[in-house]
This record gives C-alpha cells, structure tokens and sequence, in this order.
C-alpha cells in the first residue's frame, strides 16, 4: 500500500514539474514562430519572465528586460509598465532595492499618466512596500501595502490581498509584535482557504513559523511543523524560492535547538537552490548561519570559510551597485556628448544659412529689437523698483509701529507693576495683622480694592497686546472642566446675593475631562460674568448654561441676564477694545477691554461668539469653543520618533538595534518627562488637594488604600509615594514594609503623611523605612522642599551604586548590601553569564529578572541612572577593558568575547565609554 501511495505521489510532483515546464516551451515556441516585432512579441516576452518567477530569477529578469527594451522601441505603455514590474519584483528577490524601487516608481508613474490596468498598479505597490520593509523604512512600507490593500479591496483581488497581509505581517514581525504579526498571516491564511492559491501557501506557511520562533510564543514544536508544511508544498509545487527560504529557516531552528547536524543540511540545501536561482541575499545570510554553525561545532576553519564567504559577497553586492552606478554615469556622460555635437552642428547650420541668406536684414532688426528691448526693460525697472521702495517703506513702518507698540505695553506694564506692587504687599500685610475694625482698616480695603483693580486693568491691556500681536499661545492640559465651571461660577454667588440677583447655573458635560487652558477659560467666562452682573439691575435674573451636545463646535457657553439691553446702534462697537456703551447700574464706566479681550481669547481658541440684545429687556451672549475630550492613541498612529541622525554618519545594525533597546516602553516616561508621584490616601477630598498642588511639577497616580496603593507601586513604580499611615484593608504601615521588602520596589522613596504626629508613631515608621514624616495638618511650601530633597537624594545614590558595581573591587565591602544593590549585583552577574551571547537583549534579561521590560527599565534607571541596554553595554565593555589591559587575547576576540559581532562597533561604544580606542587603551595600560 505504501508503495503504491509513494508512486501515485512521485507522479503527482512530475507531473506538477512538467506542467510547468510546459508553460515555459509553450511560450519560447511561441516567440520562435512570432517573428514581427510588434506588442505581441512584448506579451510574450513578460509572459515567460513571469513563468521564471520563483525557478529563476535571473532568468526572468533577462527575458523582461528584452521585453522592456523592444516595449520602449514601440512606445507600447502597457508592455513598458509590466516588464519594469518584473524587473521590480526580480531585483527585490535579488537583493538590489534601489533598483526595485526605480523600477517601481516607474510602473506607477506611467500606470496612473496612462490610467492602465489598476490590478497592475496594486502588485506594484506591494513590491514597493516590501521593498521598504527590507530597508527598515517601516512607515513608507505600511503606506504602499496600505495603498495597496484599497486597490485590491475595490477589485476583490484575493490573491494580491493575501499577499498584503503576509507583507504587513513581516513588517511586524520586524517591529518585535509577534501578536499583531500572527494575527495578520492568520488572515491571509483564512483569505487563502476561500481563495486558494498554492504557490504563496508556503511562504504563509514559512512566516507563521517564524511568529512561534519569537521568544513571545517560544514553541519550537509549532514553528517545524509549520516549516516542515511548508517545505513539503514548495517542493510539491516547485516553487525553489520558497523552498530555499523554508530550508534556511529550518536550518537556522536547528541551529538555535544545537542540532547541528540537522542544521547543516538544511542550511546546504538551501545554499543550493539560492544560487541557482539567484537569491543572493539568502545565500549571504547562509553564509553567516553556517559560519556560526561551524563555530558551535569548534570548527574554526571552515567558521572562518564561511565568514569570509559572507564578507566577499556582500562586498560584491556593494561593487555591484558602484559598478552600475558608474555604467549609468558613463553612458548618461555619452549621450549628453553627443546631443551637444548635434545640437551643435544643427546651429551651425542654422546660422550659416541665415547669414548667408539675410545677413543684412538681421543686423537692421537686431538692432531695432535691442533698442526697443533696452527702452522697455529700463521703463519696467524703473517701475518695479518705485514700486519695491514704496512697498519696503509701508513694510519698515508697520514694523516700526508694531515693535513701538509692543515695547509701550511692555514698558506701561513694567512701570505699573513695580509701584503696584510695593503698594499691594504693604497693605495686604497691614489687613493681615493690623487691626480689623476702625477708619483706617475700611481705607486700606479702598486702596488694596482699586490698587488690585489697576493692575486687572493692566494685565487686560498686556493680554490685548501679546494676542494682537500673535504672541499668545493656549497651554492646553487635560482637567476636570466641569468641576472648574462650578468653583468660578461658585465664586460669583456672594455678588449676586450682595445685588439681590438670581443668580442661576447649568452645567451639563458629557465627559468630566477636556483639553482646555483654564487661564483663559477663567478669563472669558468671568469677563462675560461680571459685564452682565455690572448691568442687572436687583431683582433680575442672571443664567449661565454650559453644554457640549454638538461635537463639531466643542462646548457651548450661553449667558444670559434681565438687564438692561444694549442699543442697537452700539451691538456693532460692542467688542471693540475701550469702547463704553453706557454707565453700569451701579454707576461704573468700565474700561471699555473685558468685552474685547473675551473676543480675543474666544478667537484664539478658534471659537465664535455671537450677541442678541434688546434694549431695556436684556442680553444673550453666546460661546462656542471647539475643545477636545482627551483621546487614547492608537498603536497603529504612531510614528516612529526617533532624533533625525547625521546624514554622513553611518549607523550599523547593532547601534539601530541599541536605539531602539534603550528607548522607554511605549508607555513610561521618557527620561525628560515629569516624575510620579503616586499618592495613597482615603479620604476623597485630601486625596483631590493633594493631586491638584502636586500636578502641577509632577505625574500623579492615586489609589485609595494600601492594597491598591501597593498593586499600583508594583505596576508603575513610581518615583515617590506619599501614603496615609490609617487607612481601611492596609495601613500605610504594612504598605511601607511591603514597599522596602520587595526588590521591585525597594528603591522607592515613602513619605508616610498623618494625624499621628508622637514620636512613636514617627520611631515605628522610620525604623520600618520610611523615607520621611510629615504631620497634618502640613505647609504646602514643606511638603513641596521635602520631596524635592528626596527625589535628590535618589539620584545621588543612583551615581553612587553604580561607581560602587563598575569598581572591580566592589565584592569586597564589608557593609551589608541594601536590596537596590543586590538587585544590581544580580542584574550584573545575568549580564556577565550572557556575556558572550550577542542576542542577548534587554528582554532577557527582564525575564532572568522576572520582571517586565517597563518594572525593568523604571527600576534600573532609577537605581542607576541608565536605561537596560545601557547597563548591559556598561558591562560588556567594563570586561572587555579588564581583558584588553590583562592581554588574555586578541582585541576581535575579545570582542566577541563580551557579546560585539562588528568590530567597527565595538570600538565605537568603547571610545565612547573610556575616551579611547581599545588598541589605545591596550597601550596606555602597558
């Protein structure tokens, strides 16, 4: 039975092979028969390049270029079009990006010129995004598979959607999200069920394998079967550049698993097929596989082989790019040659024939042209500069009278503000402790009211100035606006029970938090406010209404009063800077800026206000501000942000690799952002005081009790906790133990705040680790000096732990070790076991720590100052210098030794580290 079954499959794959071989003899006798150079010929050209895709590359890349060739001699778009497209997706396969990008730049310049087939215009951009995807230029390769994907959802091309999907998700794979990369060759795997396509079946079958070689998923059983299916249809269906890929894969599992044996052979087949079909970038990366495998195995000879095999062809692939770039140089440097000769001769021509024939005529209108040409050119000069002298003069003057007005209001606003001052102080001083009742106390209350009220109007004049000249900005934050509308409307409540005003309230928001500035916002709603409070006479009605039902205009604010009214004759003027309608109720001109001002900030924030009024009846004033409710960004919306690097300087795998290592997790902090704070108390209403003043310099974190308290310090780490010493479910008593005890969270400073102010209260807390005791009730100005001086402290220590692990002789002290020391002590003997290993990453060492990537890059940089991948680079190099100044080897192997696979880089860090070159360094040290 099991004979027969192998015979019927034996000639199942021969037949597959000849059906293939077929298409190929079909199509060359074709073109033997065709003779005429026509568009036909150019059919058949691109048809049997296609059939070479996936046998040979070379090949197919030959037979397109001829098609290309006799396409352009035709002038036939489509033919020119398809030919560059295999020429695209041969020299991606071959490993020449620049050219498959020219090629396709091409393709899909004379596609949308010549509006030809779109399908052909979706293959396009695929090539171009994995084209991309090859060079790391991660965010140009998602916009063309994403331009892609709209072209092929809009003409249901399955199998060019399939393809999409198993590009994006090696783009993925490539940005270390394992999860998003299954998900997406999941998809093409369902799109290829309904709409079978077994040729790209492996390459699918190939990626998801290496989804589950990630250290995420780690399932070496899951990753070979799916290599081994793929293995088994590449070659069913002879398709050899999924075959070489798969064989390679394969090759390199084995090699991780130390099966060496099995490694080599995959690892030599796969050499095979990629050089007979050209895929050179496989064979490098065999070369490098190989070169690893032999020295696993202690074979340095043939290790040695096959790296200078690695190194001799990819110094082959750069001459072959300077060799083409010459050749184009070259024949770009003839041809321009000789259209001068000929364009040259052509003049020649040209003007000996004229001369001959109207030699004189010419001169005449020669010289009549030149004369009138000179006339008008003066005339027009003349012109343009009367008319650029008239236009700098205008120009000067504007800017002369802006920069005048601006230091005016800065110069008024500096001479108000100095006396306003030493007025203001004195008298607040005087009110706060000087006597309460008496002639002298209503006096200083007049002058302390009116001094306070000149400095308003200053401040009005100031705010005018800067927005009028652009120089005011919004400084939006995230805030409880609702809360913030009811504490400025509450303050306006003694005044309307002082004037006898219903005084009426209604705030509906569907969200507590927007993005606002709340000097501004304070500034219109109080201006608007105090205008309608100014002309309500007593017994009338005052109604605020703040709502945001429409999401396209923000919030809208709409105050509305009994008053007086406004004439219509002045409605027009009203908003204009000093200009006064009328006398308020109480007799009070007003200033004539609230009005502008409010306009002005409403302008800023790019809103509108409108105004209805009628005279003796009352006023509506209306605001409508486009604020934005705080949004959750997306991972798919962010752009890489990494700093723009030197255009000459040359960044190697590995220092792209450590950049992108020794940035913070995608939600910490990066080192320039505020520190946290994380507050733990139970009561609500000094939990919020405490959050509002701390806001201000610092991230801040709230729990409500210990057990959330702790959960919270375990997840964020924070720089600083201020916690409650009573509290429900965990006092702030077992909280600090657990706190200290833990070596995740040992390093984090703790200031216990309570009512308990004895002395053993404060004893029990410091004895147990307590960083700091403050008593309720507390002095803000304390509170702020005592955290500062701790977060301090932290650093110091930070500097000193790390002088104390990089001194060689550091095992020796004799002081018991603190929990931040023994965690750096374990992190550095992890680092020193892994010394030699070059993949060991910052993720390894997290989970030789048992901690997470973020617990690990929070904790270190705290107790260190240096982010994961800066440690382990500080320790790679502290062994290399002790080897290099002992001689124990040569400085490439010693390089290796500590984990560096390029040499080039390895001198950069370590010049970078010591201030010299290791060879320098191995001098000095004699």
């Amino acid at each position: 039975m099991n004979k027969i079954f192998l015979a019927a499959l034996l000639t199942f794959f021969v037949n597959v092979a000849f059906a293939q071989i077929s298409k190929i003899d079909s199509v060359e006798s074709m073109l033997s028969k065709h003779t005429p150079n026509d568009t036909l010929k150019v059919k058949l050209w691109n048809e049997l390049s296609y059939h070479h895709i996936g046998i040979n590359y070379y090949k197919a890349r030959e037979y397109a270029m001829i098609g290309l060739k006799l396409a352009d001699s035709l002038s036939y778009k489509l033919g020119i079009s398809i030919a560059k497209n295999r020429l695209a997706l041969c020299y991606w396969v071959l490993g020449d990006g620049e050219l498959a990008i020219k090629h396709a730049m091409d393709v899909i310049h004379i596609v949308e010129n010549e509006n030809l087939d779109v399908g052909l215009l979706a293959d396009t951009y695929r090539i171009l995004g994995v084209t991309y995807s090859d060079q790391l230029e991660f965010s140009k390769a998602e916009y063309y598979l994403n331009k892609s994907m709209e072209v092929c959802v809009a003409k249901k091309n399955w199998g060019m959607m399939l393809r999409i999907y198993v590009g994006a998700g090696v783009i993925q794979l490539a940005k270390n999200k394992p999860d998003s990369a299954l998900y997406l060759f999941t998809r093409s795997l369902s799109i290829e069920k309904e709409h079978p396509n077994d040729y790209y079946l492996p390459v699918i079958y190939t990626n998801i394998g290496s989804v589950y070689s990630n250290k995420y998923f780690n399932n070496l059983g899951i990753e070979v079967s799916y290599y081994e299916k793929a293995l088994a249809l590449s070659e069913k269906i002879e398709n050899r550049y999924a075959t070489s890929r798969v064989l390679s894969r394969l090759g390199f599992t084995y090699l991780q698993s130390r099966k060496f044996d099995k490694s080599e052979t995959y690892l030599t087949e796969s050499q095979k097929i990629a050089r007979s079909i050209g895929l050179k970038t496989v064979v490098r990366d065999n070369y490098l596989l190989l070169m690893e495998l032999k020295l696993a195995q202690g074979n340095l000879p043939q290790s040695l082989y096959y790296q200078k095999a690695y190194y001799d062809l990819k110094d082959s692939l750069s001459n072959e790019k300077i060799t083409r770039e010459i050749v184009e140089l070259e024949t770009r440097y003839d041809t321009d040659k000789k259209q001068k000769e000929i364009q040259l001769l052509l003049q020649q021509k040209r003007a000996d024939r004229i001369l001959q024939i109207s030699l004189a005529i010419g001169i005449i209108l020669l010289a009549s042209f030149s004369v009138i040409v000179y006339l008008l050119q003066n005339q027009r000069n003349l012109k343009a500069k009367q008319l650029l002298a008239f236009q700098k003069t205008v120009t000067d003057k504007l800017k002369e009278a802006d920069v005048l007005k601006s230091r005016f209001f800065a110069n008024i606003s500096h001479e108000f503000r100095a006396p306003l001052s030493l007025i203001i102080a004195p008298i607040e001083e005087k009110l706060a402790f000087g006597s309460k009742s008496g002639m002298d106390y209503e006096t200083s209350k007049l002058v302390l009211r009116n001094a306070q009220r000149l400095l308003n109007l200053v401040n009005q004049i100031l705010d005018l100035s800067k927005l009028e000249a652009k120089k005011m900005e919004l400084q939006l934050k995230v805030d409880d606006l609702s809360s913030f509308l009811q504490l400025i409307t509450d303050s306006f409540a003694p005044l309307a029970l002082q004037k006898k005003i219903s005084f009426l309230r209604d705030i509906h928001l569907s969200s507590r938090e927007f993005l606002f500035d709340s000097d501004k916002m304070e500034k219109i709603i109080t201006n608007l406010l105090m205008n309608s409070f100014k002309f309500t006479p007593p017994d009338g009605t005052i109604t605020i209404q703040v709502t945001d039902q429409d999401p396209e205009t923000g919030i809208k604010i709409v105050i509305k009063d009994t008053g007086i009214g406004i004439p219509e004759e002045d409605q027009h003027h009203l908003f204009s800077a000093f200009y006064q309608v009328r006398e308020g109720i109480d007799g009070d001109h007003g200033t004539g800026l609230g009005l502008s001002l409010v306009k002005e900030l409403v302008k800023l924030h790019q809103g509108n206000i409108y105004l209805e009024s009628t005279f003796h009846k009352g006023t509506i004033i209306t605001v409508t501000i486009p604020l934005q409710k705080p949004k959750t960004i997306s991972l798919a919306s962010i752009q890489s942000i990494a700093p723009v690097s030197n255009q000459n300087e040359v960044i190697t795998p590995a220092e792209a690799s450590e950049h992108l290592e020794t940035m913070p997790p995608s939600h910490e902090e990066s080192p320039e952002a505020k520190q946290t704070i994380l507050i733990v108390e139970d009561n609500p209403d000094l939990q919020n005081y405490l959050a509002s003043i701390l806001s201000k310099q610092y991230v801040v974190a709230i729990a409500k009790d210990g057990v959330e308290g702790l959960e919270s310090a375990y997840e964020q780490i924070p720089d600083l906790i201020l916690s409650d010493v009573m509290m429900p479910r965990m006092n702030g008593i077992d909280l600090l133990e657990k706190i200290k005890q833990n070596e995740r969270t040992s390093h984090i400073p703790v200031i216990l705040l309570t009512a308990k102010a004895d002395l053993e209260s404060r004893l029990t807390g410091l004895k147990i680790g307590a960083d700091d005791y403050l008593a309720k009730p507390f002095v803000v100005e304390e509170l702020f000096i005592r955290i500062a001086n701790l977060l301090n402290l932290r650093k110091k220590l930070a500097q000193k732990y790390m002088t104390r692990l990089s001194n060689q002789n550091a095992s020796k002290v004799v002081n018991e070790p603190s929990l931040d020391e023994k965690f750096l002590q374990k992190a550095k003997l992890v680092v020193e076991r892994n010394i030699s290993d070059s993949l060991f990453s910052v993720e390894s060492l997290a989970d030789e720590m048992h901690l997470s990537r973020a617990q690990l890059f929070r904790k270190l940089k705290a107790i260190s100052g240096l982010s994961p991948n800066e440690f382990i680079s500080d320790i790679r190099l502290l062994r290399a210098a002790e080897m290099i100044k002992g001689k124990v080897d040569t400085l490439t192997q010693i390089s290796y030794s500590v984990g560096f696979n390029e040499q080039s880089y390895f001198a950069k860090r370590f010049k970078k580290k010591f201030g010299m070159t290791p060879s320098e360094y191995g001098e000095n040290t004699k």
